[in-house]
């Protein structure tokens, strides 16, 4: 987020809904990058495992808005952060928005994907 609102400083037109729009989509595209190219998904392929796009629990892409917004594995954990936040979460920049603007909202989010992760990958460990 702060290289986000950096870039838009930068921008002449940096105050416009169109470049705060823009500058969202690029900082969604950074988070999905570092998603892919984790330091897990290179030692896997280093010992030769098999690594697809799809997620192990539906067959869908796996990307991070699948596994933080619409996987059903997560729905009862995306529901407590629901009953914890009293919103849901619609899109990841809904979710981004929701946490910037406040900090209770911030530390219930983290808290859920911090979870979501680290059952995700002792699930896919214990899987392969």
């Amino acid at each position: 987020m702060v290289e986000e609102r950096t870039r838009l400083h930068q921008r002449r037109d940096g105050g416009t809904s169109e470049a705060k729009k823009e500058e969202r989509e690029t900082t969604l595209q950074l988070w999905q990058r570092k998603w892919e190219n984790t330091q897990e998904v290179a030692q896997w392929k280093k010992i030769g495992k098999s690594i697809d796009d799809n997620c192990i629990y539906c067959g869908k892409r796996d990307t991070v808005e699948h596994t933080v917004l619409d996987c059903k594995r997560w729905q009862a954990e995306r529901s407590q952060l629901k009953s914890q936040v009293g919103k849901e979460m619609q899109s990841v920049t809904n979710m981004i928005n929701l946490m910037v603007e406040h900090s209770g909202i911030w530390k219930e989010v983290h808290r859920y994907i911090r979870d979501v992760m680290s059952k995700k990958e002792k699930e896919t460990r214990q899987r392969n």
